[in-house]
């Protein structure tokens, strides 16, 4: 983790007593963030991407996408509805 990265993100980016389902989005919006961070900073330093750089930015891609896949899976399963029988 570059150091302008650490400066940026706080130290405990998910609250814990946050729902199953914040929790979720939150991840998401990280490996986002990380998908973001790879693409810039490969582009900055010289206005070119080369093939180190597009392994770094396909990696984060992929994280993002399976995360993503899990989540979406997760909600087509119910799995963030509510209880309607306990209530």
């Amino acid at each position: 983790m570059s150091t302008n990265r650490r400066l940026l993100q706080p130290q405990s980016t998910t609250v814990q007593h946050a729902s199953p389902l914040l929790q979720a989005i939150q991840a998401i919006l990280r490996e986002f963030s990380e998908l973001l961070e790879a693409v810039s900073s490969s582009s900055a330093d010289n206005g070119e991407i080369d093939t180190k750089e597009a392994a770094s930015i396909r990696k984060e891609w992929e994280d993002l996408k399976s995360l993503t896949e899990t989540f979406v899976s997760a909600c087509e399963s119910g799995n963030y509805q509510e209880d309607k029988a306990k209530g």
